[in-house]
């Protein structure tokens, strides 16, 4: 079973086998990720990939469910991860710039989405676009000069050609008030404005792995935790 794909260069890879940590890698100097595993059982698993950087900040969470037949060599490519995100401030006043920062694909764009919390299905979204350097490294700053106080998400992409990686964890950052990250709102996980039995098989197929949408309460990892505020705001 082959893993093969891009992330920052120098990440600490993370290969998750049906949720349990199978082993850890380091993403190259090119930003390559690769990972082989040996002597597997035919039968179907499910393969996660996150990376994490220097300073602990974590991508979401790959995933993928092969079958696996013996005597053959599964590949599983190309895997892009997401950038890592955080902001400098937690909290800023209304006009005052905002930079958000992390680690992404080398010298390739990074897309960055900026909405309230709640608005994301709305299309009142700032999206924004800047570069990673060579390194990895990649920096923004968001302007919030006529934006309403409130609790505001942050996320980012890299653009792999004419690919996207998957989408970053979110980030809450507070404008003209402190962040007050509304969870219910993140139980309805594919924006139909219903909580249902399509939404919790999401969670399922997301579980024990750090799905950026999936783990509603944004803790690293989607488990009990995310599936009761899930039910607490069922609506059917």
């Amino acid at each position: 079973m082959t893993l093969d794909g891009k992330a920052f260069p120098g990440g600490t890879l993370v290969i998750l086998k049906d949720g349990v940590v199978a082993g850890e890698a380091q993403v190259d100097a090119g930003g390559a990720l690769h990972a082989n595993f040996t002597n597997l059982e035919r039968g179907t698993y499910t393969w996660g990939v996150y990376a994490k950087d220097a300073k602990g900040r974590r991508t979401s969470t790959y995933s993928s469910t092969i079958f696996l037949m013996g005597g053959t060599n599964n590949v599983i490519a190309p895997i892009f991860l997401s950038p890592t995100i955080s902001s400098v401030l937690g909290r800023v006043e209304v006009g005052q710039d905002l930079v958000v920062e992390g680690n992404a694909i080398a010298s390739l764009p990074v897309v960055v989405f900026f909405n309230k919390q709640g608005e994301s299905t709305s299309g009142n979204v700032t999206v924004a676009t800047t570069t990673a350097k060579g390194s990895g490294a990649w920096s923004i700053t968001l302007p919030t000069t006529g934006l309403s106080k409130g609790t505001y998400e942050v996320r980012a992409q890299s653009q792999v050609g004419k690919d996207n990686s998957n989408l970053s964890p979110f980030i809450y950052v507070g404008v003209g008030e402190s962040a007050n990250p509304n969870f219910a709102l993140r139980s309805d996980l594919n924006g139909d404005k219903k909580v249902n039995l399509v939404d919790f098989s999401i969670l399922l197929f997301h579980w024990k792995t750090a799905d950026p949408v999936a783990d509603i309460n944004q803790d690293g990892t989607v488990n009990l935790v995310d599936f009761s505020i899930l039910l607490s705001n069922w609506t059917g």
